[in-house]
């Protein structure tokens, strides 16, 4: 059997991570009446479509969130892995809700954050001041439109009982 005594704050922040990322809000955006909630298991849609984060088209289940979500509650459950194993590194699997949560936040990042316009050869000075212009304005549009999408509790949640089990691993692997 493992060398890791049962942690009992284990278990209720992977129980909080399950609550987080499964039945609250990670994100919500609000214009006016109209409000759009989005939990965890959502992400990957949102990563591979950011403007369904405005316009709510297409918020069904599809393969890859029916996936996705599958690939939550593995990630969730993980750090249970070094109670039942005797590997020296199990104790690295307390950091998988963490890495899972910061990994699709950087994507989303980046995926929102690119131009939005380029040009597909040389487009002469002129071209290039005309895309940076039309970059710059559609920056102030998204930007606009970003300031109605906010971070729901399930996403501090989760976020705060992932930090809390990879400080127990850490703090299991070194006892």
């Amino acid at each position: 059997m493992s060398k890791f005594r049962f942690d009992p704050s284990v278990a209720i922040a992977i129980l909080a991570v399950l609550a987080g990322w499964f039945w609250m809000n990670t994100f919500v955006t609000s214009v006016g009446r109209l409000e759009l909630s989005f939990r965890f298991y959502d992400l990957w849609d949102l990563i591979r479509r950011p403007t369904v984060l405005f316009t709510g088209a297409g918020n069904r289940p599809s393969a890859q969130s029916i996936f996705f979500g599958s690939l939550c509650v593995l990630v969730a459950l993980a750090p249970l892995v070094p109670y039942i194993s005797r590997s020296r590194s199990a104790w690295l699997m307390s950091f998988a809700p963490l890495v899972l949560m910061l990994l699709c936040g950087a994507l989303l990042y980046f995926r929102t954050a690119p131009d939005y316009f380029s040009a597909s050869g040389d487009p002469g000075e002129v071209g290039r001041d005309l895309l940076q212009l039309a970059n710059e304005l559609a920056g102030k549009v998204v930007g606009a439109a970003a300031r109605h999408v906010s971070i729901g509790l399930g996403a501090y949640l989760s976020f705060a009982a992932a930090v809390v089990i990879a400080v127990r691993g850490w703090q299991s692997r070194r006892s």
